[in-house]
């Protein structure tokens, strides 16, 4: 039977890792439980989202379990088409075909919006690079980084990318005018598994360069170039639209709450726009 679980707000947001200290508060937050296990797996990029819902979702509703795994979008594409779990996360919007092998009447509901940026290990702060530079170092057009400021250290640049099918690639070469889907397929750089092993490539290697979610980047001390756009982005789950088990209706339903949502701020993501999460929230209360 559903039920309604309040606990303190200082208890989540020390559970959380958060920062801000709350003293003598008596604010609650209110979470519809379910019990039970669910797994589910996809886009590395919304990892950090699902996992800071995860994390307030169980301290509230202490008999469930949600497995998350960060396996990329395309292998959370592949698992949720095989009916191996609850949901997948992909960081592209499915395509028809991927929706008609699903085992099930299957949707994707947006749930969670970032962005792309690029992050570097150089000694220089407040790098600048325009879409051209970026394009360039990339396809191994520009490999030293005096070539694009004298002031710049003449070192080799060392450039990686994401070595798994992956949402963030495909974003980041929509936006360079590439048109390679979520496989790496330009000539150069070396390949990083996820957005943890990009992230902890570029941290290790000096005068390296990548892509990576912002959440990855954030209150870690890595150092983002700025661009002249930024590259936002929406998260989908591929979802059953009946026949769901009741934890994942619960719980998804939660993340698509405007509490759910404005949590997204403290993981380093945006809500996603209104006129989308309403959508959002429809689809999640007919599964």
């Amino acid at each position: 039977m559903k039920a309604l679980a309040l606990i303190p707000a200082a208890v989540l947001l020390a559970a959380c890792g958060s920062t801000t200290a709350v003293e003598d508060s008596s604010e609650t937050i209110s979470v519809p439980c379910e019990e039970g296990s669910i797994v589910a797996s996809g886009s590395s990029a919304q990892a950090n989202a699902i996992t800071h819902w995860v994390n307030k979702y169980q301290i509230a509703c202490t008999d469930a379990t949600i497995d998350y795994s960060p396996t990329g979008s395309g292998a959370g594409i592949a698992s949720f088409i095989e009916g191996q779990t609850a949901f997948g996360g992909t960081d592209k919007y499915p395509k028809e075909e991927e929706f008609a092998a699903a085992k099930c009447d299957a949707a994707a509901i947006p749930l969670v919006a970032g962005e792309v940026v690029v992050i570097y290990n150089l000694e220089a702060d407040n790098l600048e690079l325009t879409k051209e530079q970026v394009q360039g170092i990339f396809s191994d057009e520009i490999t030293k980084w005096s070539e694009i400021d004298s002031n710049l250290p003449d070192e080799t640049i060392v450039h990686f990318h994401r070595s798994d099918s992956s949402g963030t690639t495909a974003n980041f070469a929509d936006y360079l005018g590439w048109d390679g889907g979520k496989e790496w397929t330009y000539p150069g750089g070396q390949g990083s598994k996820g957005s943890d092993g990009v992230f902890a490539s570029v941290e290790t290697t000096p005068n390296s360069i990548s892509y990576i979610d912002l959440s990855y980047s954030y209150d870690t001390g890595i150092k983002v170039a700025t661009l002249p756009d930024k590259i936002t982005t929406i998260t989908y789950e591929m979802i059953c639209t009946s026949g769901n088990d009741k934890l994942t209706k619960s719980f998804l339903t939660y993340a698509a709450s405007e509490e759910g949502q404005q949590e997204l701020i403290l993981a380093g993501y945006q809500p996603v726009p209104e006129d989308m999460i309403e959508e959002t929230r429809e689809i999640i209360e007919e599964m």
